[in-house]
């Protein structure tokens, strides 16, 4: 469909201070227009998005992805041979853009459409704070290549093994600072897993190569707070996510403090001996 909408614009983008701007023009035959609605074509709201969304990805150079959309507004419907002139504003905002945008037609000083979306970024997710006073949190990485048996029919790794990913950076991590699961498990103490979460932006694919960072961040209370971070070969982010577990006794007694051992672990990452 971007091969359409390119075919469809009037002349190049036109940059200025304020922003870029370029103009389109759908003809009735227009593929957009089909089955929307027979006998009184109207381009879909969709397309009038992905419209806006090439000329930010001009204006920045970039290829975008949409985020979120907020505050968008429809205000009249857009015809076959209309001339559309499509303004955007794209402002960086710490790991990702602000996109603002104005659709207007040739018959309406009004904007037709209004909206804000946000850029793909490599790692846009602010799982847990960052505590005033805390130390940087800890990383490691692990590499892995996907197996057979974690495809599914489609050859997609399947939704339900990137817990076991996440488990894989979150084992290795445990043993490089010796806070695993055995160190625990020695001391009496289990960590069951209370929450967990994943956000899948782009696939894995049956024998790609991809990485698994694992990040413990520090938090006053008594638990673990683990973040993840997958990426392909390209250093694309394909999945992000997070656990958050608990400690207990072996009499499933949940410990409001932490236990000696994991207290002497926290004071020697907060005075630095793991930068």
């Amino acid at each position: 469909m971007c091969q359409e909408i390119e075919a469809s614009a009037l002349g190049a983008l036109g940059v200025t201070e304020a922003g870029g701007q370029r103009s389109f023009q759908f003809s009735q035959d227009f593929i957009g227009f089909r089955g929307h609605f027979p006998g009184y074509p109207i381009l879909p709201a969709v397309l009038q998005m992905l419209m806006a969304q090439r000329v930010a990805e001009q204006l920045t150079g970039q290829k975008l992805r949409f985020l979120s959309l907020s505050r968008a507004k429809f205000s009249e419907q857009l015809r076959p041979d209309v001339r559309i002139d499509v303004q955007v504003q794209c402002s960086e905002e710490g790991d990702h853009y602000l996109c603002r945008c104005e659709l207007y037609s040739e018959k309406n000083v009004r904007p037709a459409l209004r909206w804000c979306s946000v850029k793909d970024s490599l790692y846009e997710k602010a799982y847990f704070r960052q505590q005033e006073g805390a130390p940087s949190a800890l990383r490691c990485s692990v590499e892995r290549i996907v197996r057979f048996e974690e495809v599914d029919p489609l050859g997609i790794v399947w939704h339900g093994r990137y817990p076991s990913y996440f488990e894989d950076g979150r084992v290795l991590l445990g043993e490089k600072y010796g806070i695993g699961y055995m160190d625990f498990y020695h001391q009496g103490i289990v960590a069951p897993i209370k929450q967990m979460h994943a956000d899948y932006q782009r696939p894995l694919r049956f024998g790609e190569l991809f990485t698994i960072e694992a990040i413990l961040h520090w938090s006053d209370a008594t638990r673990l707070n683990h973040e993840f971070i997958l990426r392909n070969e390209k250093g694309e982010v394909t999945t992000t996510g997070y656990s958050v577990q608990l400690f207990m006794d072996k009499d499933e007694n949940v410990l409001m403090l932490p236990p000696p051992f994991y207290e002497q672990f926290r004071q020697r990452w907060l005075h630095g001996e793991f930068a």
